[in-house]
């Protein structure tokens, strides 16, 4: 017979991440853990708990719960939360198991108390062992945490259909924007354009001349044996309310493929429009075109998007589970882990194109991200101010800005108790965030704007070699304070716009750069400058050329997660609705509001 009177055992155990720190253990705190019990067919759950802030559980269950024929079959699951809002704005929690997890199953298990014992728990480890330049999560010892939306996999299926389609001959690449233009995209307006409001909107540095420039350069970087790498620098002056391009300086290298360090400079050559050939004005355009691209994807699209959401992703999903940002924050990391594993793969693989197709090497492409990383901080970041009338990016960036502060501001007031009441999960992430930085890199110019510079002023630690690091630190307390609380909205803003609108601007003007090969390519096979007879028919091969078109029109193809089709559910609907209010605005820009993403996810 079974009793009606409880039998109340227990259930008890410690969690701690995978990896150590410092040679010590982590616990894993407030995180759900589900006490099951395993038979043949199925399993029951007999109860959970959260651990607590030193990673401790104890769950409570009834021992008469259980057939007394059958002594239990104990097991543990630990369990994530998703976060999505219902029409009213209210956050609904989904549990989701923890895939890098497969708990022990201890058999006929009749203690009055069992211990577990303590157990590492892969949860969002850090790749410790110097295969990343920057922060990241290790996806090879442990299953990635962080997966895709099945929606944002179909989506997938149908952009993989569309390329089949264009590959089979079944249809044909659309032309882009520069191809539909024809010869005014290689006129000096549109690289004025190109370099402001395009791909990789850049921002300008200013000479005592009151010159503004924008260089790129390869000093420092080693360069393969293959491709043609100089250091172009183009020039700018205000004309009125206008940009103006000016002249374009070239360094070449003195050997050219000498190794990182080493390699000597040609005295800089200027080309203006009037000191030289037309023909060879466009090569020189030409070549600062490419090399913005190529420079492009590696800062702005990988290192300033990409894996700066995974900077602070980590620590975020490492650390927060009760405190309300996590529900803030966590629908805009959805997929980007998964995305990011083919991202490094496309930096760091000599056949992708980067390392094939550019000047170049992978270990240089690792640096340039690293060393753009050291520049990159959520202390006082807010986007630039326009240099101009036509400066659309500048304008819309803002825009975006200030419906996003006052979205995270309304947010905070909302949960304020709550974010304040859980501010060591705060304290934990923000010295995760510090410990896993790479070192501050301050670069010598000066630019027109300080908006998005790393400041001066800002607040500074240590990371885990002991070195300064190029983030500020959120808060170094338990306790909340109003200028830390502050601190974790500017964070937070910084994120959210990294992580929608500034990956959607360039992720997105892909295709309108490298679906022209006559406009940019990733890099050349010959010095283009040598001889202005010479065809640059072949200044890359037609493989190459058909591989980066591939990959333009492929990339920003799937057209899932964005903020106003919210296809998952997760976007809290007061987001959605300042972004929509702002449609008008966007629109006269240039902008599609109803396209804009809210995920890197692509």
């Amino acid at each position: 017979m079974f009793s009606s009177k409880p039998n109340w055992r227990h259930a008890v155990g410690k969690l701690v991440f995978d990896k150590e720190v410092d040679g010590k253990q982590q616990p894993l705190h407030n995180i759900l853990v589900n006490l099951l019990d395993d038979d043949y067919l199925s399993s029951k759950n007999l109860g959970t708990a959260r651990t607590d802030m030193d990673g401790n559980f104890d769950i409570k269950y009834d021992r008469n719960a259980i057939n007394m024929f059958d002594k239990p079959d104990l097991r543990i699951v630990i369990q994530m939360e998703e976060t999505y809002y219902n029409e009213n704005g209210d956050i609904i929690k989904k549990l989701v198991d923890l895939p890098s997890f497969k708990g022990t199953t201890h058999n006929n298990v009749d203690d009055v108390k069992f211990d577990f014992g303590t157990i590492k728990v892969a949860c969002y480890e850090y790749i410790t062992d110097g295969r990343s330049c920057t922060p990241r999560v290790d996806n090879i010892n442990f299953p990635l945490p962080n997966n895709q939306r099945k929606g944002r996999k179909r989506a997938g299926l149908g952009t993989l259909s569309k390329f089949i389609a264009v590959k089979t001959g079944l249809k044909s690449y659309p032309l882009n924007e520069t191809r539909l233009m024809g010869e005014v995209s290689q006129g000096d307006k549109h690289f004025v354009e190109y370099a402001i409001n395009g791909f990789s909107p850049f921002l300008l540095k200013v000479r005592d001349d009151d010159t503004y420039f924008i260089d790129i350069k390869y000093d420092g970087y080693q360069q393969d044996t293959k491709h043609f790498g100089a250091n172009s620098t183009a020039l700018f002056k205000k004309k009125g309310d206008d940009l103006v391009l000016t002249g374009i300086e070239v360094e070449k290298r003195v050997g050219n493929w000498q190794p990182r360090g080493n390699a000597t400079l040609s005295k800089p050559k200027l080309y203006t429009p009037d000191n030289c050939s037309e023909e060879m004005w466009k090569r020189v355009k030409f070549l600062w075109r490419t090399n913005a691209f190529t420079f492009g994807q590696a800062v702005t699209h990988v290192a300033d998007c990409h894996f700066n959401i995974e900077q602070y992703l980590i620590p975020v999903m490492r650390n927060v589970r009760l405190n309300p940002i996590v529900s803030l924050l966590s629908p805009h990391f959805q997929g980007t882990l998964e995305v990011n594993v083919g991202t490094n793969k496309l930096l760091s693989d000599p056949d992708q194109m980067i390392g094939s197709a550019s000047a170049l090497t992978p270990d240089s492409v690792q640096n340039v991200v690293r060393d753009a990383f050291g520049t990159r901080n959520w202390f006082g970041f807010s986007p630039r101010q326009p240099i101009c009338e036509s400066h659309t990016y500048a304008k819309a960036a803002n825009i975006f800005w200030d419906l996003l502060k006052d979205y995270v501001n309304e947010f905070f007031s909302k949960h304020e108790k709550e974010i304040k009441n859980h501010w060591n999960e705060i304290h934990l992430m923000s010295k995760d965030l510090i410990r896993n930085a790479v070192p501050l890199f301050k670069e010598p110019f000066e630019f027109y704007d300080t908006n998005e510079v790393n400041p001066d002023d800002a607040p500074r630690a240590e990371n885990g070699d002991g070195v300064t690091a190029a983030v500020s630190p959120v808060t170094k307390s338990d306790t909340c304070n109003d200028n830390d609380y502050s601190n974790l909205k500017q964070m937070c803003c910084y994120v959210l716009f990294k992580a929608t609108f500034q990956h959607h601007h360039v992720h997105d003007h892909q295709f309108q750069v490298a679906g022209d090969t006559s406009f940019a390519l990733f890099g050349f096979e010959y010095d283009l400058l040598l001889d202005e007879e010479r065809s640059l028919d072949d200044v890359a091969s037609a493989a190459v050329k058909q591989k980066q078109l591939d990959l333009a029109f492929v990339l920003p193809l799937t057209k899932y997660g964005l903020i106003l089709k919210n296809e998952d559910g997760d976007i809290n609907p007061d987001f959605a609705k300042r972004v929509a209010e702002k449609r008008d605005e966007f629109a006269k820009l240039g902008y599609d509001a109803d396209l804009i993403r809210c995920v890197i996810n692509s």
